[in-house]
């Protein structure tokens, strides 16, 4: 048997797509309904749902009554309870695999609990970039193994497929095809580093509301040109993101789009902008112009998209409003969309993790 744990949006979407290979490879699975588990677009795994309990001892014994060899679990920067089950599991010889869903906190997830550095048996990254930094900060390096982003796996499938999930409204799908259209990936910053280094060691050096006002400023003067929807990510209060962009003066240059996942817009947008979110890698990956804004970085493992190619990464407030008014200057409507050759790892990802789980299964 083999169980499933993850807790944050990021995690769950980075094993799902192992799930259905697992399935599809007639392996006994379960999976700990918490989370963004308990979302629709998990709910095709309803009949697999357990609810672990919380103490250590009625976990421990859940292992081994249903004979758990494998713990496939993802940890994220919020919830140590999959690290949790994972210290247990490792307790009683039973092995564990991590998967990492973003490019950042390597060894912070391993001991988000407080405790000692967690080491699974095998510590599955994203690219050979996630394993360099995953070494120097601290993972075991003959744990670590190369697999692409599961996540990712159908990235290039529904970019070409271009189906918009959900009702845009009139209104937006006018401007959207009148305008040169730029998507904004909003991130809860403030939330999970907070706003200062004395509120939280973990500080990034800004919060969303600084990458915002940078968009807003950089396109005063041509705004008639573009237009920007904000995407809020799925922890982040809408309300509280819909007040910041008002006060700012958003309204003027787009609206908050809620209730539609960001990546079903990239076949509809000239330009991807953000802070760190995955969905900038992804817009990356297909080929559309992004701007990574995170002016006052403090945090290194957030410069990942900084070597991109093609990418423009602002990392100082001196000349942020000038080099995204530059930026915005070379999108256009008329995108070539060149597919990044790191797409086919990332394609091939669930089925890469399913094998590492095989090769410790026993």
């Amino acid at each position: 048997m083999i169980l499933v744990s993850a807790i944050e949006v990021g995690s769950v979407r980075s094993l799902l797509p192992v799930c259905t290979e697992l399935l599809n490879q007639k392996f006994d699975i379960i999976v700990d309904k918490k989370g963004f588990f308990k979302e629709k677009e998990c709910n095709y795994l309803d009949s697999l749902f357990v609810n672990l309990d919380y103490d250590d001892s009625s976990i421990k014994s859940f292992l081994i009554s249903n004979s758990v060899k494998v713990l496939l679990f993802s940890v994220n920067i919020n919830d140590t309870f999959p690290l949790k089950i994972a210290r247990i599991a490792q307790s009683i010889n039973i092995n564990t695999i991590h998967v990492l869903d973003y490019w950042n906190g390597y060894v912070s997830r391993m001991q988000l609990d407080g405790g000692k550095v967690f080491q699974p048996t095998k510590y599955l990254v994203p690219d050979e970039y996630a394993k360099k930094e995953a070494i120097v900060n601290g993972v075991r390096e003959n744990d670590i193994v190369i697999t692409g982003q599961p996540a990712l796996s159908d990235n290039a499938e529904a970019f070409l497929q271009n189906n918009v999930s959900s009702n845009l409204g009139v209104e937006i799908a006018q401007n959207i095809k009148n305008k040169k259209t730029v998507l904004f990936a909003s991130e809860p910053v403030s939330l999970d580093q907070g706003e200062s280094l004395e509120e939280n060691k973990n500080f990034r050096g800004y919060v969303e509301k600084d990458a915002l006002e940078v968009l807003i400023q950089s396109l005063k003067g041509i705004n008639e040109e573009f237009y920007v929807i904000i995407v809020p990510h799925p922890r982040q209060n809408i309300q509280e993101l819909k007040a910041t962009w008002r006060l700012l003066g958003g309204d003027a240059y787009g609206d908050v789009l809620s209730g539609i996942r960001g990546r079903d817009l990239l076949p509809l947008v000239s330009g991807v902008s953000g802070m760190s979110s995955t969905l900038l890698y992804e817009a990356w990956l297909v080929g559309i112009p992004v701007l990574s804004i995170q002016p006052g970085l403090l945090i290194d493992s957030l410069r990942m998209m900084q070597k991109k190619d093609g990418v423009i990464f602002i990392d100082n407030y001196n000349s942020s409003v000038k080099v995204a008014k530059k930026w915005l200057g070379t999108i256009n409507n008329k995108i070539k969309y060149i597919f990044q050759s790191d797409i086919n790892l990332h394609i091939n990802a669930p089925k890469s993790v399913v094998s590492e789980i095989i090769s410790v299964y026993k």
